[in-house]
């Protein structure tokens, strides 16, 4: 309704999130919220539909069973004759399965799937974008090449040599500050960026 109490959802909505609909009638939208969508993007929201226009956006919703939805979400006014808001009305669609295969896209093509380290091509983004954001910032570039890998590799064979290459990205990680960069650029080469 006009005060953002729910008066109707379809079956699919309960459905997906768990509720019956007698449980949901009378209720606000905010309780399949998460808490993980920006306060922005409700305030945003708001500021919309009040307005009255339609509403694009996404939420990270929850199911009654405490599961993440990531949903994609038109909301729009709904007018009386005299043109005054009365309802509006959420569209909304599941896209969950999508946003993780993106994310896992998006960190594949950016991390070395052996050690989980940025990859070059993120360790080249990142060190371009940071030396032309700021150019009062101090850098420096620690390049770490591992004497005596082939050997390793042609001694104790590839799975040994991976090992190797994991424990030195867990050292990594340890030893550098979560403000540095540190990358596996291929092979048995690795970089900080400070």
């Amino acid at each position: 309704d006009h005060n953002g109490n729910i008066e109707y959802v379809n079956p699919k909505f309960t459905q997906t999130y768990g509720y019956k609909l007698s449980e949901l009638i009378g209720k606000k939208p905010t309780i399949i919220k998460s808490g993980k969508t920006d306060i922005e993007v409700y305030q945003n929201l708001w500021q919309t539909i009040l307005a009255g226009n339609t509403w694009y956006g996404e939420f990270i919703n929850k199911t009654r069973d405490g599961r993440e939805i990531i949903e994609e979400c038109s909301i729009s006014p709904v007018f009386d004759n005299s043109g005054k808001i009365v309802n509006f009305v959420a569209v909304k669609e599941d896209i969950t399965q999508r946003k993780k295969i993106e994310y896992q896209t998006l960190y594949h093509a950016n991390h070395d799937e052996l050690t989980g380290l940025a990859n070059r091509r993120q360790f080249y983004d990142i060190i371009n974008k940071e030396l032309n954001t700021d150019k009062k910032l101090k850098y420096a570039v620690f390049y770490l090449d591992l004497d005596g890998f082939k050997e390793v590799n042609d001694t104790y064979g590839h799975e040994i040599g991976d090992s190797v290459l994991i424990e030195t990205g867990k050292r990594l990680q340890e030893l550098v500050r979560s403000s540095d960069l540190h990358s596996r650029l291929g092979g048995d080469e690795f970089t900080i960026l400070i």
